[in-house]
């Protein structure tokens, strides 16, 4: 399982995001700049930014969250 996290360099809030997942150590997680990564935006359907996507092992879209959470706890039932 990890966590897509689909950012801009020029997006203030995929700043504010950045820095939420700062700390955090328990799902991997892929930057992936929208910018460099096509193929990516296509495949998994982005449309704005931030956008995260929780994954699988089998690249199974487990949750999506657009725009900025207000917490990580929508992770929680994934963690335990």
């Amino acid at each position: 399982m990890k966590i897509l996290k689909f950012f801009a360099t020029w997006c203030k809030p995929c700043n504010t995001v950045t820095e939420m997942f700062k700390e955090f150590k328990e799902i991997p997680i892929e930057n992936i700049d929208i910018d460099e990564n096509e193929d990516l935006i296509t495949k998994y359907n982005i449309r704005s930014v931030p956008t995260l996507i929780l994954i699988d092992e089998k690249e199974n879209i487990l949750y999506r969250q657009v725009g900025v959470p207000s917490n990580l706890s929508f992770l929680d039932e994934y963690i335990k």
